[in-house]
């Protein structure tokens, strides 16, 4: 059975760069011996304190980002036999740093490859964050944003003269393998993919193998309910930028940055209970539909520092989870149709608010809690319970036509051709006729006599207004949320 929870997960994919048209690569060997994880390493550092951000005109190189349409990947590889992995082991396609000219923006490729014989497929989400993305993040000179198959990479000018490709494998094995004792064996493979080397084309079509194994592991993720389990999890790992941000990660909400489902989290905390990842005891049900939970509130206040009250998993516009600013979408309201627009990073036009995506984003990112923005991954937008508590599917009205058409598995049939897309339009006005024309639900479920209700939302880190029974008083004859009684 192919969504068999911890068994079968497709085509190997240890030898998948030769199933592509590339160049011969260049072969290096590491030294193996666990003293020698660090050695020539020296001067670079490795760890939290060299977490940063690497702005306009500082940087040297660009993997993935906007300019490649986004196109990139890091892939933490679990081999079940241990001869499809030689540790120590660098191929290299494609040109090293100091080859490739300043300021260049190019897609690229780390597939790293992994043995450990306790290693198991369930531990694939903990070891893409310990083995794939910290490395990246806790290199000097190194920024990484965006999730693992479109992420955004910068190689500071200053630092670029320490590195080859050779030493960033180095040093992402290293700090893999002293971080992660299961892991005995570790090979990377690295595609520079320049034009001469294939280009955007090339890397989708790894990519495009990635996700097949990515489906399965998803189906592993959606096997569970909310309602199943007494215990969700939080994780604190982006508190060093964010540091009133936790994430919440429930059998139906996976975090924004995309990596992390709950059946991911749960193994990560079992291996590492003193570690980034942390419990949250459920409590009582205050709301099923916004995803109200007493014990997350409870939790969520100490971890926010006592800045933030209540937590809305299912929603954008109450009380909504915060965001740090690795999120991959956005789900946005949008007044003037008192609806909710979705949106990408790779998206670059304008949205209906009027800007852009990376103007919202540097606008919700810092670990404010801001009603009516919340950070979301494609993976979390697949989810069925995603805003049920702001109407679900019958809210969301504006979505770029390309990520429509990614997730179209996720809206229902009878919506999907009443959600605008920018090629339909973009204002404001403009939308509202298209919603009417089209007849969306949310004219008959949302506005009032053919007419949007704009709802004022407070600022961010505000409270909601509410009635004597603690419903959230939205507007005029609108209230949402009830205490379980």
């Amino acid at each position: 059975m192919a969504t068999e929870i911890g068994k079968y997960v497709g085509p190997k994919l240890a030898d998948m760069e030769a199933s592509v048209k590339l160049p011969p690569p260049k072969v290096y060997q590491l030294p193996t011996g666990l003293d020698q994880l660090y050695e020539g390493l020296e001067n670079v550092g490795v760890g939290p304190r060299y977490f940063g951000h690497v702005r306009k005109g500082e940087w040297h190189l660009e993997l993935g980002g906007p300019k490649t349409g986004y196109t990139g990947f890091y892939f933490v590889d679990i081999c079940d036999d241990p001869e499809e992995v030689t540790d120590g082991k660098v191929t290299v396609y494609g040109p090293d740093i100091n080859e490739i000219p300043p300021e260049s923006s190019i897609p690229f490729g780390f597939h790293w490859k992994v043995y450990g014989k306790d290693i198991t497929h369930m531990h694939f989400e903990y070891l893409e964050r310990i083995g794939g993305a910290m490395p990246l993040l806790y290199l000097e000179g190194w920024m990484l944003s965006g999730a693992p198959t479109e992420p955004w990479l910068r190689l500071s000018k200053k630092a670029a003269p320490k590195y080859t490709w050779p030493k960033v494998a180095q040093a992402a094995r290293a700090y893999a393998m002293s971080s992660v004792p299961l892991i005995e064996k570790f090979e990377a493979v690295i595609t520079a993919a320049t034009p001469e080397v294939g280009g955007n084309e090339v890397i989708r079509q790894l990519v495009e193998k990635i996700d097949k194994r990515r489906e399965i592991y998803d189906a592993w993720a959606t096997a569970m309910e909310d309602a199943d389990v007494d215990t969700f999890y939080g994780c604190t790992i982006c508190q060093a930028i964010a540091p009133n941000h936790a994430c919440v990660i429930t059998p139906s909400l996976i975090p924004f940055c995309g990596i992390m489902s709950f059946m991911g989290a749960k193994t990560n905390y079992e291996v590492d209970p003193t570690g980034y990842i942390f419990p949250i005891s459920r409590g009582e049900i205050l709301d099923p539909d916004l995803g109200w939970y007493s014990g997350v509130d409870d939790e969520m206040y100490r971890r926010s520092h006592e800045h933030y009250k209540h937590f809305h998993l299912n929603s954008s516009i109450t009380y909504p989870s915060t965001n740090c600013g690795c999120f991959e979408a956005a789900a946005f309201y949008i007044p003037e149709v008192d609806g909710i627009g979705l949106s990408q990073r790779r998206y670059t036009g304008f949205l209906p608010l009027g800007i852009r995506f990376s103007t919202l984003a540097g606008f919700m990112s810092g670990g404010e809690q801001n009603h009516g923005f919340k950070g979301c991954s494609l993976r979390s937008i697949m989810m069925k319970d995603f805003l049920r508590g702001d109407g679900g599917w019958d809210r969301i009205v504006w979505i770029p036509k390309d990520i429509k058409l990614e997730i179209a598995e996720a809206i229902p049939e009878e919506v999907y051709d009443k959600i605008a897309t920018e090629e339909d339009c973009i204002e404001p006005s403009d939308l509202k006729e298209f919603l009417r024309q089209k007849k969306h639900p949310i004219v008959e479920k949302f506005w009032k006599n053919g007419e949007p209700q704009p709802i004022t939302v407070p600022a961010p880190g505000g409270s909601w207004p509410e009635d004597e029974q603690g419903r959230i008083i939205l507007g005029e004859g609108r209230v949402v949320g009830r205490w379980n009684s």
